[in-house]
């Protein structure tokens, strides 16, 4: 596995490994033509984002985007992870967490804490924040939307302080 920041090369890969997965955990589990519309360079690389990609060879196996990255000690960067569904359970979700919060640690100074949500239900998206040093600081009671079934369920939220990340 390879790992590296965006570059525009990598936005047909990012919009193909959208496109063609199901993100049953996402707010919209189907990403069409006006989600990718949002998602262009700037989305993946700008002053207040940052994104890693993790190819196998030639397949991008998936990604992590940190927004919201201020070097202060007040604004907690959140991020998505995505994986194609072929290298789930791989440990590529986990792999690529640590390098993107090693990145941000050793590139912000400032930056103290790195925070996350999920639906109570994802429960591989849980196990990896745990086994990185994630603790759940927060429930949000019917806080997220699945838009096709228009139920609610829960929200985790989990943070990582910068003296709680050990590289393992």
């Amino acid at each position: 596995m390879e790992i590296h920041l965006f570059r525009p090369g990598d936005l047909p890969a990012i919009h193909h490994l959208l496109t063609s997965n199901r993100w049953e955990y996402f707010l919209d589990p189907i990403i069409d033509e006006r989600g990718l519309a949002i998602r262009d360079e700037n989305y993946f690389s700008s002053e207040t984002a940052q994104t890693l990609v993790c190819y196998d060879e030639s397949k991008l196996l998936g990604f992590i985007h940190f927004d919201n990255i201020k070097n202060s000690g007040s604004d907690a960067p959140s991020f998505t992870l995505c994986v194609d569904k072929d290298a789930r359970g791989k440990g590529v979700g986990t792999k690529l967490l640590k390098e993107g919060i090693a990145y941000i640690f050793g590139r912000y100074d400032k930056i103290r804490r790195i925070y996350a949500t999920t639906r109570e239900d994802n429960a591989a998206m849980r196990k990896v924040f745990e086994s990185l040093g994630f603790r759940q600081e927060a429930r949000h009671k019917k806080e997220w939307e699945n838009r096709e079934t228009g139920e609610y369920v829960d929200a985790v939220g989990y943070a990582l302080l910068r003296e709680e990340f050990i590289l393992k």
